[in-house]
């Protein structure tokens, strides 16, 4: 269900990027997104596997509280530092086991939250950083219509995913803010 989820929030990227940078009009930029929607969902709803994750939607979800709870109690102590990038992945799959969260401990799933894994790796003066260049770029941006919505979805994603923990993560989410930055900065 997450990458149903996931897909719907890069369709909506990519109705802001066909609709700002290729100025179609509203209307053809919506029956694309629409046509786009449509051919996702019939795609999802072939999927193999979707009546399984559908079965496991309230197991994953209280995983997830379960997986944030064990990160705040591996940094127990360490708020203002945090643990460090580099910080012991044992630590926290050994709170998993404690905590019997046994696929999450045998698969070494990471927090799944950019902001609490900030929190961990860097501490507070880590999430503080993250949160002003969040901040900087609403600022840059002039509050504009759709580099706010961007930014928007790069939060909702970093609420349920530790983006900036992969290349492609950061690759992405550098080049993305810096474009729309760019281009939102060009019109004024």
């Amino acid at each position: 269900l997450k990458g149903f989820f996931q897909m719907r929030f890069t369709q909506i990227f990519h109705f802001i990027t066909v609709f700002h940078l290729f100025k179609l009009s509203f209307v053809k930029a919506l029956v694309l997104i629409i046509s786009l929607f449509i051919l996702s969902v019939i795609a999802f709803s072939l999927s193999i596997n979707t009546k399984d994750r559908m079965k496991s939607l309230s197991t994953s979800m209280q995983d997830r509280v379960d997986t944030y709870e064990s990160a705040l109690e591996m940094i127990e102590g360490n708020y203002v530092i945090g643990l460090g990038n580099f910080y012991p992945k044992n630590k926290l799959f050994e709170i998993y086991e404690k905590k019997g969260l046994d696929v999450a401990a045998s698969k070494g799933y990471n927090i799944h939250n950019q902001f609490l894994a900030t929190f961990v790796n860097i501490g507070i003066v880590g999430l503080v950083v993250l949160l002003s260049i969040l901040i900087a770029y609403s600022v840059s941006v002039k509050f504009e219509y759709y580099s706010m919505l961007l930014l928007f979805i790069f939060i909702s994603f970093f609420l349920i995913e530790n983006i900036l923990a992969r290349y492609n993560g950061i690759l992405s989410f550098t080049t993305i803010m810096l474009l729309y930055g760019y281009s939102s900065n060009l019109k004024k």
